[in-house]
């Protein structure tokens, strides 16, 4: 009979042993499982954020060409020329450059509430200002000058 325990503890022990390799072999699967997904999803997460990044850098030069459109055209706007012309030709502020720039500051407070992004404004004020630099009309300001 001892020949035959030796045999069973022999059958034992492989038994233990197989079981043992296949706890860890699974174990390891499951880890090497995981880091696999976590790779895909960090690859996810990565390209996911680089398509929202390039939608806003989109989005940003967008919004900043039609900024320097709005600009452009209330640069060259007829009554921004009118201004300088009548300016020019020496009227003064009683006879008429008092209201070029009235009629100026009514166009600039037209374009900060028609022009909005999601609804917010887009200009919260303009400034216009001579070669010199003096304002002649601030939309926080009720009364233009000239400088």
């Amino acid at each position: 009979m001892p020949h035959l325990q030796k045999s069973n503890s022999k059958k034992e022990g492989a038994i233990i042993l197989l079981a043992a390799l296949l706890v860890v072999g699974f174990i390891g699967f499951v880890l090497y499982s995981n880091y696999l997904s976590n790779l895909k999803l960090r690859e996810s997460t990565l390209r996911l954020i680089r398509q929202k990044v390039q939608t806003h850098a989109s989005d940003l030069y967008y919004f900043s060409n039609l900024l320097k459109k709005d600009i452009h055209d209330l640069a060259s706007s007829s009554k921004v020329a009118l201004f300088f012309e009548n300016k020019a030709l020496g009227m003064s502020m009683e006879y008429g450059l008092r209201f070029n720039l009235l009629t100026l500051s009514s166009s600039f407070q037209q374009v900060i509430v028609n022009r909005k992004n999601n609804s917010r404004p887009v200009f919260n004020r303009i400034l216009f200002t001579d070669h010199l630099g003096d304002t002649l009309v601030d939309t926080e300001s009720t009364q233009p000058s000239v400088g």
